[in-house]
């Protein structure tokens, strides 16, 4: 089934990678709101240093004028994941594209479709951009 995510399958792993030719998390998120929803997001190249060590969390301090929290997520809508370890570690992000599934890139994996269901034990909380 193609959509407009379909373009971001199988694009490769790269740490801060920010193109089509390479992405992380946070980079296919950029791409992913600047071509879908012509929103323009903070480039948070630094995320893994900041909110992997300083547990802060960048998007939440950038963004709360944006992005609103919400208990059910829509399509587009943003899912941060937190460590098993510690519920208040934000590491990872992908985007919500419908039908229980969501959209993220790993480093082993690359750009690719998961099941919301295998992750929700790691959810950290679903964002919803409001403009």
């Amino acid at each position: 089934m193609k959509d407009e995510f379909t373009k971001y399958i199988g694009v490769p792993y790269k740490h801060a990678g920010r193109d089509i030719k390479g992405l992380d998390c946070w980079g296919l998120i950029i791409l992913i709101y600047k071509e879908c929803l012509n929103f323009e997001l903070l480039d948070i190249w630094d995320y893994e240093k900041h909110w992997s060590k300083t547990k802060s969390n960048l998007f939440l301090d950038n963004y709360n004028k944006h992005f609103k929290q919400t208990e059910k997520p829509k399509k587009f809508d943003l899912i941060f994941f937190h460590s098993k370890v510690d519920k208040e570690q934000v590491i990872h992000a992908g985007v919500y594209i419908g039908k229980g599934d969501f959209i993220h890139c790993m480093s082993k994996l690359g750009t690719n479709r998961a099941k919301l269901c295998d992750w929700k034990s790691v959810v950290y909380g679903y964002y919803r951009l409001i403009k």
